[in-house]
């Protein structure tokens, strides 16, 4: 089963919603390992490391957010993060 990992830049009323937290638990239950954090723009980043059919239906996920949130885009920008090391990471929020 092929891994991969993605980064996303997700903009909308994203902020001070929970969107982060609900990142974080749509990872676990997807088994992604990476990141969400705040950007100063408004915006929220993530990066999600995991397998390829995760990775999708994860994305699906960030697409639709948290109830209080209002998504108007999610953007995926290359990354090449081909050496993630799920050794040293779990999903963190930032």
């Amino acid at each position: 089963m092929e891994k991969i990992t993605k980064k996303y830049i997700i903009e909308g009323f994203v902020q001070g919603v929970g969107y982060r937290y609900f990142a974080h638990r749509k990872a676990i239950e997807y088994s992604i390992y990476g990141y969400a954090k705040n950007l100063m723009n408004g915006s929220v980043e993530v990066l999600a490391h995991g397998l390829v059919e995760n990775i999708a239906a994860f994305k699906r996920q960030l697409e639709s957010g948290p109830q209080r949130a209002n998504v108007k885009r999610v953007s995926e920008i290359q990354d090449g993060s081909s050496n993630f090391s799920t050794d040293l990471y779990e999903f963190v929020i930032y």
